[in-house]
């Protein structure tokens, strides 16, 4: 009897844990998203080469302070994000730390021990903010590719967010025909992360990549293509790249099926 009355006694404690659980479980899974590519706007000047395959290019970067570039970042995978999962809770990081920017990848793939501090800060607070997983946006290093009407042109290497300038090919517009020269080409080359924050583990990867050319064939008044395309509409063709490019390489992660495979 005693014994029983015991069990009586526990059966709501009981009921309540099973509750709690059962509630936990149900709860919309919360992710974080971290974009560590919108401290700066790359320029890649096309510079002309012939019999070699090193990468020639001049490059140069323009430092930004507004958050406009990681906001874009954070727009592509918070629409992957709900996409996959509808009643799922995207933050976002905004953390504007120089530190985390030069980590990079390497904020997820620790190679230094000097690092820990800060990835324990990040770790600490996905777990006070109860984040399942945290979503990492890192600039990544690839082919310059920019698509014509058949294939595609570039030449060397780009990394980030930024415009590719091509003073010399020949092109022609897709719906008049007409002749330009050279190209401006619009790029997010990025790589992202899923990982797992308790214990700091990678649990797949995917790289990124969204372009757009223009020329300024039509223009009769832009010297070059970059001449073409006020300020405005270079920063909206750059926020779209970067959108796209996020929530391309988000959607995948995001699968059952995903796996740990190398962002390069």
């Amino acid at each position: 009897m005693i014994s029983r009355r015991i069990a009586l006694a526990l059966l709501p404690a009981s009921l309540g844990l099973d509750a709690a659980r059962a509630a936990a479980a149900a709860a919309p899974p919360r992710y974080a998203v971290l974009s560590l590519v919108g401290d700066e706007i790359v320029l890649v000047n096309r510079r002309m080469r012939t019999g070699s395959n090193i990468d020639s290019n001049e490059r140069s970067a323009i430092p930004i302070a507004a958050t406009s570039l990681d906001d874009a970042a954070f727009a592509g995978a918070d629409a992957a994000i709900h996409v996959a999962e509808p009643t799922a809770e995207a933050l976002r990081f905004s953390i504007r730390d120089p530190r985390l920017y030069t980590l990079q990848e390497r904020l997820v793939v620790p190679v230094d021990a000097n690092d820990e501090g800060l990835r324990d800060a990040l770790r600490k607070v996905c777990v006070d903010q109860g984040v399942a997983r945290l979503i990492v946006v890192t600039k990544r290093r690839g082919d310059a590719r920019f698509g014509l009407y058949e294939g595609s042109i570039g030449d060397g290497k780009v990394a980030g967010a930024g415009f590719y300038l091509d003073r010399h090919v020949r092109t022609a517009g897709t719906d008049s025909g007409e002749r330009a020269t050279g190209f401006l080409g619009t790029f997010a080359s990025l790589a992202v992360w899923l990982v797992d924050p308790a214990s700091w583990r990678v649990i797949a990867s995917r790289p990124g990549y969204a372009q757009r050319l223009d020329t300024a064939a039509g223009n009769r008044d832009a010297v070059t293509a970059w001449d073409a395309m006020t300020p405005q509409r270079k920063v909206n063709a750059l926020e779209a790249v970067i959108r796209e490019a996020t929530s391309g390489a988000v959607a995948p992660l995001l699968e059952p099926s995903a796996a740990a495979t190398p962002a390069r």
